[in-house]
């Protein structure tokens, strides 16, 4: 008898402990969601705790029928796009398959690409690829990007924004010093 109140006791506290850490992680997951600003999608499933949701309210189930397309983009690739676009203030960042090259899209000009950079990946990254010539992304955020490339010279490189001037700084990309 004694040995059972001591395994109920133990399961209590076993719960307590639970539900507070069940608690604890609810805050930390509301944190976490006040971290993007609503319109803004800066890494692949739009926030750390990887939701891939947005909290913006003009589409929902009654009108999504209504959509039409506003305006399309094409990179010219047809192949391996695996990669979500990212949006920061009012620029939407697209990072292509092979040849890995990221644009910058003009959200208030019907997706005008604002600027575009070339990595220069090494055709032969092609054939040692896994998956095809896919490329994940960029992450991001108002002033700066991290994208990666394929290749024998693979590698996470920093893309500064200067944002007053809306160009791109590539000099601290770590393999074209």
């Amino acid at each position: 008898m004694q040995r059972l109140r001591g395994d109920r006791a133990a399961a209590s506290g076993f719960a307590w402990r639970a539900l507070a850490g069940c608690l604890a992680a609810s805050v930390g997951l509301a944190a976490v969601r006040a971290q993007e600003p609503d319109g803004e999608w800066r890494m692949a499933a739009r926030d750390y705790a990887n939701l891939r949701y947005s909290p913006l309210g003009q589409i929902t189930k009654d009108n999504a029928k209504n959509l039409q397309v506003a305006w399309t983009f094409s990179a010219g690739i047809v192949r391996g796009h695996e990669a979500a676009p990212l949006v920061v203030g009012d620029t939407m960042y697209v990072v292509t398959p092979y040849p890995n090259t990221l644009y910058a899209l003009d959200l208030k000009q019907a997706g005008a690409v604002k600027w575009r950079y070339d990595p220069q990946v090494s055709s032969s990254a092609q054939g040692v690829a896994c998956c095809d010539v896919v490329n994940r992304g960029a992450a991001g955020e108002q002033r700066a990007l991290f994208m990666a490339r394929m290749g024998v010279l693979s590698s996470v490189f920093f893309v500064l924004v200067i944002v007053a001037q809306g160009l791109p700084n590539f000099l601290l990309d770590p393999c074209q010093r």
